[in-house]
Order: C-alpha cells, then sequence, then structure tokens
C-alpha cells in the first residue's frame, strides 16, 4: 500500500499554502473572506456527496466503509451550516468599527484622527 490520497490531500494543501500565505489588506477583506467560507465547505461536501456516490455505486467497499463516508459528508455539511453564521456574526460583533469604515468621520482623513497608531 502507498502514501495515496492525492484526491484528498492535494486540495486541502492548496487550501492550507493560501491560509498560511493570507495577507488581508483590512478587516473588510477579512469580513468578504469569511462569507465566503460556508460555499467553500458546501463545495468540500459536495465532492465528499461524489465520492460516497461513486464508492456505493461501483467499488466493493464493506457498507460500514460507506456509512463512515456518509457521515463524514453529514458532518462537513453541518460545518457549512455553522459557517453560514460568520459573516452575519462578523458584521454584527464588528457593528461600530465597520460603520466607521462604511461611514468615516469628517471623511478618510477625519477618521484617521481616530486611529489607535496616531493616539499612542
Amino acid at each position: 500500500m502507498s502514501g495515496g490520497g492525492h484526491h484528498f490531500v492535494a486540495p486541502a494543501m492548496e487550501s492550507a499554502r493560501a491560509a498560511a500565505h493570507y495577507q488581508p489588506t483590512g478587516m473588510l477583506q477579512v469580513g468578504a473572506d469569511f462569507s465566503g467560507l460556508e460555499e467553500a465547505l458546501r463545495l468540500h461536501a459536495e465532492a465528499m456527496k461524489v465520492t460516497v456516490e461513486n464508492a456505493d455505486a461501483a467499488w466493493p467497499l464493506h457498507p460500514n466503509i460507506i456509512e463512515l463516508m456518509r457521515q463524514i459528508h453529514g458532518l462537513q455539511l453541518k460545518a457549512a451550516e455553522l459557517a453560514s453564521e460568520l459573516g452575519p456574526a462578523f458584521r454584527s460583533l464588528h457593528d461600530v468599527d465597520i460603520a466607521r469604515l462604511e461611514n468615516p468621520r469628517k471623511g478618510a482623513a477625519g477618521e484617521r484622527m481616530w486611529d489607535v497608531s496616531a493616539n499612542l
């Protein structure tokens, strides 16, 4: 048996690489990126669903293996469901900060006067 797993590992490695190099330009970008997490997790779940369907239809696997795979798929869907709360929570819990970015007092120059780095 070889190391294998490329079908699952290669995309995960790419995600890990992207996360390691992630350098947002600001918090609004972070919030926008958070809002895409649900879709990403649903796409991963869809990939698992297709894998389970193929395995069940064509591969000589014990039924318990297929059931484990279905459970993994279900957990992926639950993760996506939980991720759907991240964007709204970000906006709600950072509402004051977001309001200042979207409606700066006396414009960007005026709001900059309240920047922490200008007042320490």
